[in-house]
Protein backbone atom coordinates (compact mmCIF):
# COMPACT_ATOMS: atom_id res chain seq x y z
CA UNK A 1 0.00 0.00 0.00
CA UNK A 2 1.04 3.42 -0.27
CA UNK A 3 2.94 5.51 2.66
CA UNK A 4 2.31 9.15 3.16
CA UNK A 5 4.79 11.28 5.36
CA UNK A 6 2.23 13.28 7.91
CA UNK A 7 4.79 13.91 10.67
CA UNK A 8 7.73 15.82 9.80
CA UNK A 9 10.85 13.56 9.15
CA UNK A 10 14.36 14.20 10.78
CA UNK A 11 17.58 12.83 8.65
CA UNK A 12 19.23 9.86 10.61
CA UNK A 13 19.63 6.37 10.24
CA UNK A 14 16.44 5.43 12.46
CA UNK A 15 12.73 4.80 10.96
CA UNK A 16 9.71 6.55 11.61
CA UNK A 17 6.99 4.96 10.96
CA UNK A 18 7.20 3.18 7.71
CA UNK A 19 10.21 5.99 6.41
CA UNK A 20 13.40 5.14 6.15
CA UNK A 21 15.70 8.09 5.87
CA UNK A 22 19.40 7.64 5.17
CA UNK A 23 21.35 11.02 4.28
CA UNK A 24 19.33 12.52 1.55
CA UNK A 25 17.59 9.16 0.29
CA UNK A 26 14.23 8.78 1.71
CA UNK A 27 12.03 5.43 1.33
CA UNK A 28 9.61 3.66 2.20
CA UNK A 29 10.82 0.79 5.01
CA UNK A 30 8.94 -1.51 2.80
CA UNK A 31 10.01 -2.96 0.08
CA UNK A 32 8.15 -2.50 -3.23
CA UNK A 33 5.66 -0.20 -1.79
CA UNK A 34 5.01 3.27 -3.72
CA UNK A 35 6.03 6.44 -2.34
CA UNK A 36 3.25 9.33 -2.10
CA UNK A 37 3.63 12.92 -1.72
CA UNK A 38 0.47 14.35 -0.88
CA UNK A 39 -0.18 18.11 0.04
CA UNK A 40 -2.56 18.36 2.33
CA UNK A 41 -6.30 19.64 1.21
CA UNK A 42 -5.75 22.08 -2.04
CA UNK A 43 -2.32 23.24 -1.33
CA UNK A 44 0.59 21.92 -3.98
CA UNK A 45 3.56 19.60 -3.80
CA UNK A 46 6.08 22.04 -4.89
CA UNK A 47 9.71 21.21 -5.50
CA UNK A 48 11.65 24.35 -5.49
CA UNK A 49 15.59 22.67 -6.82
CA UNK A 50 15.64 20.75 -10.18
CA UNK A 51 14.45 17.42 -10.13
CA UNK A 52 16.32 14.88 -11.73
CA UNK A 53 14.76 11.10 -12.09
CA UNK A 54 17.82 8.89 -12.93
CA UNK A 55 15.10 5.78 -14.03
CA UNK A 56 15.84 5.01 -17.56
CA UNK A 57 12.33 2.94 -18.27
CA UNK A 58 10.97 3.44 -21.67
CA UNK A 59 7.55 4.89 -22.72
CA UNK A 60 5.84 2.50 -24.61
CA UNK A 61 2.12 4.03 -23.63
CA UNK A 62 0.39 6.92 -21.49
CA UNK A 63 0.86 4.72 -18.23
CA UNK A 64 4.47 3.68 -18.60
CA UNK A 65 7.92 5.19 -18.52
CA UNK A 66 10.12 6.86 -16.06
CA UNK A 67 7.93 9.61 -15.57
CA UNK A 68 3.42 9.12 -15.66
CA UNK A 69 1.03 11.91 -15.00
CA UNK A 70 -2.07 10.98 -14.77
CA UNK A 71 -3.81 14.39 -15.12
CA UNK A 72 -2.31 17.33 -17.50
CA UNK A 73 1.26 18.70 -17.65
CA UNK A 74 1.82 22.30 -17.20
CA UNK A 75 4.95 23.73 -18.89
CA UNK A 76 5.84 27.45 -18.47
CA UNK A 77 9.24 26.91 -20.36
CA UNK A 78 10.71 24.94 -22.87
CA UNK A 79 10.30 21.58 -23.19
CA UNK A 80 13.03 19.48 -24.94
CA UNK A 81 13.01 15.77 -26.07
CA UNK A 82 15.52 13.76 -27.05
CA UNK A 83 13.46 11.02 -28.50
CA UNK A 84 10.66 10.88 -30.18
CA UNK A 85 6.94 12.31 -29.11
CA UNK A 86 4.43 10.41 -29.72
CA UNK A 87 0.95 12.31 -29.65
CA UNK A 88 -2.53 9.55 -28.95
CA UNK A 89 -5.12 13.05 -28.73
CA UNK A 90 -5.93 13.11 -31.80
CA UNK A 91 -5.72 16.37 -34.20
CA UNK A 92 -4.23 18.63 -31.27
CA UNK A 93 -1.23 20.19 -31.68
CA UNK A 94 0.57 19.60 -28.05
CA UNK A 95 3.46 22.72 -28.61
CA UNK A 96 3.25 26.31 -28.69
CA UNK A 97 -0.36 26.39 -30.67
CA UNK A 98 -3.18 27.89 -29.21
CA UNK A 99 -6.16 27.21 -29.78
CA UNK A 100 -5.07 23.56 -30.10
CA UNK A 101 -6.39 23.16 -33.90
CA UNK A 102 -3.92 22.05 -36.50
CA UNK A 103 -4.09 24.83 -38.54
CA UNK A 104 -3.85 27.52 -35.89
CA UNK A 105 -0.08 27.44 -35.14
CA UNK A 106 3.03 28.68 -36.84
CA UNK A 107 6.47 27.42 -35.75
CA UNK A 108 9.18 29.49 -37.52
CA UNK A 109 11.58 26.64 -37.35
CA UNK A 110 11.32 22.85 -36.70
CA UNK A 111 13.92 20.34 -36.35
CA UNK A 112 13.07 16.83 -36.18
CA UNK A 113 14.34 13.75 -36.74
CA UNK A 114 11.37 12.19 -38.06
CA UNK A 115 8.23 14.18 -39.09
CA UNK A 116 4.66 12.69 -40.17
CA UNK A 117 1.67 15.10 -41.40
CA UNK A 118 -1.44 14.56 -42.96
CA UNK A 119 -1.12 17.64 -45.14
CA UNK A 120 1.41 20.33 -45.14
CA UNK A 121 0.27 23.61 -46.74
CA UNK A 122 3.07 25.97 -48.32
CA UNK A 123 2.86 29.51 -48.86
CA UNK A 124 3.49 30.60 -52.48
CA UNK A 125 4.22 33.87 -54.01
CA UNK A 126 4.07 36.07 -57.34
CA UNK A 127 6.34 37.45 -59.81
CA UNK A 128 5.25 39.33 -63.19
CA UNK A 129 7.33 40.64 -65.25
CA UNK A 130 10.57 39.02 -64.53
CA UNK A 131 13.40 40.11 -66.79
CA UNK A 132 17.29 41.12 -65.06
CA UNK A 133 17.83 39.68 -61.58
CA UNK A 134 14.84 39.23 -59.81
CA UNK A 135 15.11 38.93 -55.99
CA UNK A 136 13.40 35.91 -54.32
CA UNK A 137 13.15 36.53 -50.70
CA UNK A 138 13.35 33.40 -48.74
CA UNK A 139 11.38 34.30 -45.91
CA UNK A 140 8.35 35.15 -48.24
CA UNK A 141 8.30 31.84 -49.89
CA UNK A 142 9.95 28.90 -51.23
CA UNK A 143 7.81 28.85 -53.98
CA UNK A 144 7.19 31.52 -56.56
CA UNK A 145 4.16 31.69 -59.76
CA UNK A 146 5.93 33.79 -62.65
CA UNK A 147 3.60 35.35 -65.26
CA UNK A 148 4.21 37.86 -68.10
CA UNK A 149 7.81 37.12 -68.00
CA UNK A 150 9.76 39.69 -70.31
CA UNK A 151 13.25 37.86 -70.83
CA UNK A 152 15.41 34.75 -69.04
CA UNK A 153 16.26 35.90 -65.45
CA UNK A 154 18.36 35.39 -62.84
CA UNK A 155 16.90 34.77 -59.50
CA UNK A 156 18.59 35.72 -56.14
CA UNK A 157 17.84 34.11 -53.49
CA UNK A 158 17.78 36.05 -50.82
CA UNK A 159 17.97 35.51 -46.73
CA UNK A 160 18.24 31.66 -46.97
CA UNK A 161 19.86 29.50 -44.41
CA UNK A 162 23.41 28.98 -44.73
CA UNK A 163 23.57 25.95 -41.69
CA UNK A 164 26.11 23.38 -43.38
CA UNK A 165 25.08 19.75 -44.11
CA UNK A 166 21.12 20.97 -44.72
CA UNK A 167 19.39 21.10 -48.53
CA UNK A 168 16.79 23.43 -49.56
CA UNK A 169 14.44 23.11 -52.22
CA UNK A 170 13.04 26.27 -54.57
CA UNK A 171 10.40 26.00 -57.28
CA UNK A 172 9.47 28.14 -59.72
CA UNK A 173 5.95 28.22 -61.71
CA UNK A 174 6.33 29.49 -65.04
CA UNK A 175 3.41 30.59 -66.77
CA UNK A 176 4.84 31.04 -70.61
CA UNK A 177 3.73 32.84 -72.94
CA UNK A 178 4.48 33.22 -76.47
CA UNK A 179 8.25 33.29 -76.12
CA UNK A 180 9.04 31.09 -73.29
CA UNK A 181 11.59 32.03 -70.36
CA UNK A 182 13.58 30.58 -67.92
CA UNK A 183 15.76 31.16 -64.63
CA UNK A 184 19.01 30.91 -66.99
CA UNK A 185 21.25 31.87 -63.50
CA UNK A 186 21.46 31.92 -59.83
CA UNK A 187 22.34 34.00 -56.75
CA UNK A 188 22.27 33.54 -53.49
CA UNK A 189 22.54 36.97 -51.78
CA UNK A 190 23.74 38.23 -54.45
CA UNK A 191 26.23 36.28 -54.98
CA UNK A 192 26.50 34.32 -58.54
CA UNK A 193 26.41 30.70 -58.24
CA UNK A 194 27.71 27.45 -60.72
CA UNK A 195 23.89 25.88 -61.49
CA UNK A 196 24.38 22.23 -62.31
CA UNK A 197 21.86 20.84 -64.95
CA UNK A 198 20.71 17.06 -65.54
CA UNK A 199 23.14 15.27 -67.61
CA UNK A 200 25.42 18.36 -68.36
CA UNK A 201 23.11 19.80 -70.53
CA UNK A 202 24.09 23.57 -69.36
CA UNK A 203 20.28 25.30 -69.84
CA UNK A 204 16.99 24.17 -70.67
CA UNK A 205 14.88 24.94 -73.84
CA UNK A 206 11.19 25.81 -72.49
CA UNK A 207 8.28 25.97 -74.14
CA UNK A 208 6.01 28.61 -75.04
CA UNK A 209 2.04 28.53 -74.04
CA UNK A 210 2.63 25.82 -71.34
CA UNK A 211 2.79 25.87 -67.72
CA UNK A 212 6.07 24.36 -66.55
CA UNK A 213 8.14 24.01 -63.12
CA UNK A 214 12.00 24.94 -62.66
CA UNK A 215 12.74 23.51 -58.91
CA UNK A 216 16.58 24.47 -57.57
CA UNK A 217 17.80 22.09 -54.61
CA UNK A 218 20.52 24.18 -52.77
CA UNK A 219 23.08 21.90 -50.92
CA UNK A 220 24.98 23.57 -48.12
CA UNK A 221 28.47 21.67 -47.50
CA UNK A 222 31.72 22.76 -45.91
CA UNK A 223 30.43 26.90 -45.98
CA UNK A 224 29.78 26.25 -49.98
CA UNK A 225 26.61 25.73 -51.98
CA UNK A 226 25.87 22.71 -54.59
CA UNK A 227 22.80 24.66 -56.58
CA UNK A 228 21.12 22.06 -58.90
CA UNK A 229 18.33 22.39 -61.03
CA UNK A 230 15.10 20.20 -62.57
CA UNK A 231 12.71 21.05 -65.43
CA UNK A 232 9.15 19.64 -65.71
CA UNK A 233 5.90 20.38 -67.22
CA UNK A 234 2.28 20.77 -65.72
CA UNK A 235 -0.12 18.19 -66.66
CA UNK A 236 -2.71 21.32 -66.46
CA UNK A 237 -3.55 23.01 -70.03
CA UNK A 238 -3.03 26.31 -70.49
CA UNK A 239 -6.05 28.68 -68.89
CA UNK A 240 -7.66 25.73 -67.05
CA UNK A 241 -6.83 27.13 -63.53
CA UNK A 242 -5.99 30.19 -61.58
CA UNK A 243 -2.45 28.83 -61.42
CA UNK A 244 -2.10 28.46 -65.31
CA UNK A 245 -3.80 31.30 -66.51
CA UNK A 246 -2.64 32.27 -70.21
CA UNK A 247 -2.06 35.58 -71.32
CA UNK A 248 -4.76 35.62 -74.29
CA UNK A 249 -7.09 33.40 -75.54
CA UNK A 250 -4.85 33.29 -78.57
CA UNK A 251 -1.75 32.00 -76.40
CA UNK A 252 -4.15 29.26 -75.22
CA UNK A 253 -5.32 28.24 -79.22
CA UNK A 254 -1.78 28.15 -80.14
CA UNK A 255 -0.41 25.64 -77.27
CA UNK A 256 -3.54 23.75 -77.87
CA UNK A 257 -5.17 23.85 -81.55
CA UNK A 258 -7.93 21.41 -80.58
CA UNK A 259 -9.18 24.16 -77.77
CA UNK A 260 -13.25 24.02 -77.64
CA UNK A 261 -14.65 27.49 -77.27
CA UNK A 262 -15.81 28.21 -73.15
CA UNK A 263 -14.32 29.71 -70.06
CA UNK A 264 -10.50 30.01 -69.58
CA UNK A 265 -8.49 31.81 -67.06
CA UNK A 266 -6.35 34.71 -68.57
CA UNK A 267 -4.41 37.12 -67.10
CA UNK A 268 -2.10 39.64 -69.06
CA UNK A 269 0.53 41.28 -67.49
CA UNK A 270 -1.19 44.59 -66.39
CA UNK A 271 -4.17 42.02 -64.57
CA UNK A 272 -3.03 41.86 -60.77
CA UNK A 273 -5.12 38.65 -60.58
CA UNK A 274 -6.88 35.88 -63.08
CA UNK A 275 -10.15 36.54 -64.77
CA UNK A 276 -12.11 33.56 -66.21
CA UNK A 277 -13.42 34.95 -69.87
CA UNK A 278 -15.13 33.28 -72.75
CA UNK A 279 -12.87 32.88 -75.38
CA UNK A 280 -14.12 31.67 -79.09
CA UNK A 281 -11.58 29.15 -80.77
CA UNK A 282 -13.19 28.15 -83.60
CA UNK A 283 -14.54 31.23 -85.64
CA UNK A 284 -11.95 33.40 -87.36
CA UNK A 285 -9.53 31.47 -86.24
CA UNK A 286 -10.08 31.57 -82.73
CA UNK A 287 -8.16 33.18 -79.97
CA UNK A 288 -10.83 35.67 -79.51
CA UNK A 289 -12.58 36.98 -75.73
CA UNK A 290 -15.60 38.69 -74.89
CA UNK A 291 -15.93 41.58 -73.70
CA UNK A 292 -19.83 41.98 -74.11
CA UNK A 293 -23.02 40.46 -74.77
CA UNK A 294 -26.41 41.67 -75.08
CA UNK A 295 -30.16 40.22 -76.16
CA UNK A 296 -31.23 42.68 -78.31
CA UNK A 297 -34.97 43.56 -79.28
CA UNK A 298 -36.53 46.09 -82.03
CA UNK A 299 -34.35 48.84 -81.97
CA UNK A 300 -31.74 48.08 -79.65
CA UNK A 301 -27.73 48.45 -79.49
CA UNK A 302 -24.98 47.99 -77.89
CA UNK A 303 -24.54 51.32 -75.26
CA UNK A 304 -21.46 52.83 -75.03
CA UNK A 305 -21.86 53.20 -71.16
CA UNK A 306 -21.10 48.87 -71.40
CA UNK A 307 -17.56 49.90 -72.37
CA UNK A 308 -16.77 51.57 -68.97
CA UNK A 309 -18.98 49.51 -66.96
CA UNK A 310 -19.28 45.86 -65.36
CA UNK A 311 -22.22 43.20 -65.31
CA UNK A 312 -22.83 39.64 -64.72
CA UNK A 313 -20.55 37.21 -65.85
CA UNK A 314 -18.71 36.19 -69.18
CA UNK A 315 -21.26 33.67 -70.97
CA UNK A 316 -22.58 32.34 -74.43
CA UNK A 317 -25.88 33.19 -75.41
CA UNK A 318 -27.19 32.77 -71.51
CA UNK A 319 -27.44 36.23 -70.42
CA UNK A 320 -26.20 39.22 -70.57
CA UNK A 321 -22.92 40.69 -69.47
CA UNK A 322 -20.45 43.12 -70.40
CA UNK A 323 -16.54 42.95 -68.51
CA UNK A 324 -15.84 40.09 -65.95
CA UNK A 325 -14.63 40.10 -62.62
CA UNK A 326 -10.94 38.17 -61.41
CA UNK A 327 -10.06 35.88 -59.08
CA UNK A 328 -10.56 38.17 -55.87
CA UNK A 329 -14.13 39.76 -57.31
CA UNK A 330 -12.44 42.87 -58.64
CA UNK A 331 -14.49 44.73 -61.71
CA UNK A 332 -12.47 45.08 -65.22
CA UNK A 333 -14.53 46.67 -67.57
CA UNK A 334 -14.33 46.05 -71.35
CA UNK A 335 -12.05 49.11 -71.60
CA UNK A 336 -10.08 47.77 -68.63
CA UNK A 337 -9.73 44.36 -70.84
CA UNK A 338 -9.51 46.31 -73.80
CA UNK A 339 -6.37 47.86 -72.33
CA UNK A 340 -4.51 44.70 -70.55
CA UNK A 341 -5.19 42.37 -73.69
CA UNK A 342 -4.51 45.03 -76.03
CA UNK A 343 -2.89 47.88 -74.51
CA UNK A 344 -4.59 51.11 -73.99
CA UNK A 345 -2.49 52.61 -76.82
CA UNK A 346 -2.41 49.67 -79.10
CA UNK A 347 -4.33 48.73 -81.90
CA UNK A 348 -6.36 45.49 -81.82
CA UNK A 349 -8.72 43.56 -84.02
CA UNK A 350 -12.55 42.95 -82.95
CA UNK A 351 -14.96 40.50 -84.13
CA UNK A 352 -18.87 40.31 -83.22
CA UNK A 353 -21.58 37.72 -83.29
CA UNK A 354 -25.83 38.33 -84.61
CA UNK A 355 -27.38 35.32 -83.19
CA UNK A 356 -31.51 35.53 -83.81
CA UNK A 357 -33.38 33.80 -81.71
CA UNK A 358 -36.59 31.88 -82.34
CA UNK A 359 -40.11 32.65 -80.48
CA UNK A 360 -42.86 30.83 -81.47
CA UNK A 361 -43.10 32.02 -85.41
CA UNK A 362 -40.90 34.99 -84.76
CA UNK A 363 -37.48 35.03 -85.52
CA UNK A 364 -34.86 32.96 -87.30
CA UNK A 365 -31.72 30.38 -87.72
CA UNK A 366 -29.98 33.63 -88.87
CA UNK A 367 -26.38 33.53 -87.59
CA UNK A 368 -23.65 35.35 -88.51
CA UNK A 369 -19.73 36.06 -87.44
CA UNK A 370 -17.36 38.60 -88.82
CA UNK A 371 -13.87 40.28 -88.17
CA UNK A 372 -12.98 43.17 -89.06
CA UNK A 373 -9.16 43.87 -89.49
CA UNK A 374 -6.43 45.59 -91.75
CA UNK A 375 -6.06 44.87 -95.28
CA UNK A 376 -3.42 42.56 -94.17
CA UNK A 377 -5.64 40.92 -91.99
CA UNK A 378 -3.83 42.77 -89.30
CA UNK A 379 -4.50 44.53 -86.06
CA UNK A 380 -6.33 48.48 -87.12
CA UNK A 381 -8.18 49.26 -84.22
CA UNK A 382 -7.02 51.96 -81.38
CA UNK A 383 -9.02 51.91 -78.24
CA UNK A 384 -10.80 55.23 -79.79
CA UNK A 385 -11.54 54.34 -82.94
CA UNK A 386 -13.35 50.94 -81.61
CA UNK A 387 -15.25 52.88 -79.13
CA UNK A 388 -16.52 55.32 -81.76
CA UNK A 389 -18.67 52.36 -82.72
CA UNK A 390 -20.93 51.91 -79.71
CA UNK A 391 -23.87 54.49 -78.64
CA UNK A 392 -22.99 57.77 -76.88
CA UNK A 393 -19.91 58.40 -79.84
CA UNK A 394 -21.94 58.42 -82.48
CA UNK A 395 -20.39 61.91 -84.63
CA UNK A 396 -20.82 62.94 -88.36
CA UNK A 397 -17.76 61.10 -90.80
CA UNK A 398 -15.60 58.23 -91.13
CA UNK A 399 -13.19 57.21 -88.27
CA UNK A 400 -11.44 54.23 -89.84
CA UNK A 401 -10.26 53.44 -93.56
CA UNK A 402 -9.40 50.76 -95.23
CA UNK A 403 -11.05 47.95 -93.52
CA UNK A 404 -11.31 44.33 -94.15
CA UNK A 405 -14.75 42.68 -93.67
CA UNK A 406 -14.25 38.73 -93.03
CA UNK A 407 -17.93 38.06 -93.47
CA UNK A 408 -20.50 34.81 -93.64
CA UNK A 409 -18.16 32.88 -90.55
CA UNK A 410 -14.63 34.03 -92.16
CA UNK A 411 -16.19 32.52 -95.35
CA UNK A 412 -16.29 35.73 -97.42
CA UNK A 413 -13.70 38.86 -97.67
CA UNK A 414 -14.41 42.18 -98.79
CA UNK A 415 -11.90 45.04 -98.58
CA UNK A 416 -11.52 49.29 -98.02
CA UNK A 417 -14.61 49.38 -95.96
CA UNK A 418 -14.93 52.47 -93.51
CA UNK A 419 -15.90 53.00 -89.97
CA UNK A 420 -18.42 55.53 -90.05
CA UNK A 421 -20.98 56.86 -87.83
CA UNK A 422 -23.83 59.89 -88.09
CA UNK A 423 -25.28 61.86 -85.41
CA UNK A 424 -29.00 61.55 -87.02
CA UNK A 425 -30.21 59.39 -86.96
CA UNK A 426 -27.59 58.01 -84.19
CA UNK A 427 -25.78 54.99 -85.52
CA UNK A 428 -22.31 53.91 -86.23
CA UNK A 429 -22.20 51.03 -89.35
CA UNK A 430 -19.01 49.28 -91.29
CA UNK A 431 -19.49 50.13 -94.66
CA UNK A 432 -18.73 52.00 -97.63
CA UNK A 433 -18.71 55.39 -96.08
CA UNK A 434 -22.69 56.03 -97.34
CA UNK A 435 -25.38 56.14 -94.99
CA UNK A 436 -27.74 53.25 -95.39
CA UNK A 437 -25.27 51.70 -98.31
CA UNK A 438 -23.32 48.78 -98.08
CA UNK A 439 -23.94 47.58 -94.49
CA UNK A 440 -21.91 44.90 -92.39
CA UNK A 441 -21.58 45.96 -89.16
CA UNK A 442 -24.64 47.80 -87.54
CA UNK A 443 -25.08 49.75 -84.27
CA UNK A 444 -28.04 52.29 -83.41
CA UNK A 445 -29.14 53.56 -80.07
CA UNK A 446 -31.75 52.30 -78.27
CA UNK A 447 -34.84 54.46 -79.41
CA UNK A 448 -32.35 56.75 -81.39
CA UNK A 449 -33.99 55.46 -84.89
CA UNK A 450 -36.76 53.04 -85.42
CA UNK A 451 -34.92 51.58 -88.56
CA UNK A 452 -31.58 51.00 -86.45
CA UNK A 453 -30.33 48.44 -84.52
CA UNK A 454 -27.59 46.41 -83.41
CA UNK A 455 -27.10 43.87 -86.70
CA UNK A 456 -24.43 42.02 -89.07
CA UNK A 457 -25.67 42.80 -92.70
CA UNK A 458 -23.66 40.76 -95.86
CA UNK A 459 -23.48 44.26 -97.98
CA UNK A 460 -27.03 45.01 -97.37
CA UNK A 461 -28.97 47.85 -98.31
CA UNK A 462 -31.05 49.38 -96.51
CA UNK A 463 -31.12 49.41 -92.77
CA UNK A 464 -31.51 46.57 -90.58
CA UNK A 465 -35.30 46.66 -89.90
CA UNK A 466 -36.11 46.49 -93.48
CA UNK A 467 -32.99 43.64 -94.48
CA UNK A 468 -33.60 41.02 -96.49
CA UNK A 469 -33.53 37.21 -95.84
CA UNK A 470 -30.21 37.37 -97.10
CA UNK A 471 -28.79 39.77 -94.72
CA UNK A 472 -30.81 38.31 -91.82
CA UNK A 473 -34.14 39.60 -92.44
CA UNK A 474 -36.34 42.50 -90.46
CA UNK A 475 -35.28 42.99 -87.05
CA UNK A 476 -37.59 44.86 -85.61
CA UNK A 477 -40.86 42.54 -85.75
CA UNK A 478 -40.13 41.35 -82.10
CA UNK A 479 -36.94 39.63 -83.33
CA UNK A 480 -34.77 38.72 -80.50
CA UNK A 481 -31.05 38.25 -81.37
CA UNK A 482 -27.95 38.11 -79.29
CA UNK A 483 -25.21 40.92 -80.05
CA UNK A 484 -21.38 39.70 -79.14
CA UNK A 485 -18.40 41.46 -79.08
CA UNK A 486 -15.02 40.05 -78.94
CA UNK A 487 -11.41 41.33 -79.22
CA UNK A 488 -8.13 40.41 -79.38
CA UNK A 489 -4.52 42.09 -80.40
Amino acid sequence: MGRKIITGVVGGSTSTGTLAPSGSTLTPATANTNLVFDANGTAQTVITSPANISNATSSVSVSTGAFVASGGLGIEQNLHIGGSAVIAGGNTMPVGISPATPAAGTFTTVTANRLTATAVAEVSAQKTGATGTVVHDYTESNIWYHSSMSANFTVNLTNVPTTNGYSTTVSLILAQGGTARYASAFQIDGSAQTVRFPGFIGSFTPTANRVEVQTFVLTRISSAWIVRTYFSVFGETLGTSPLTAAVSATAIKTANPTAASGLYWIQPATWTYPALCYCEMTLHGGGWVYIMQRLCVNDQGLPGNYLTNQLGTPNHTIQDFYGVRDLYNNSLTPQAMWNGLIGSSGTGKFFAREIQVQTGTVGGAYSESQRYTSSTDGPIWTYTTFSRLFSGNFANGVFQANVNVYLDNGATTVTGKAGTTWSAPALATINNGNVDQNLYFCNGEDGGDSNWSFALMKGGTPYPRLADATNGGQRHNNISRWAIIGIKA
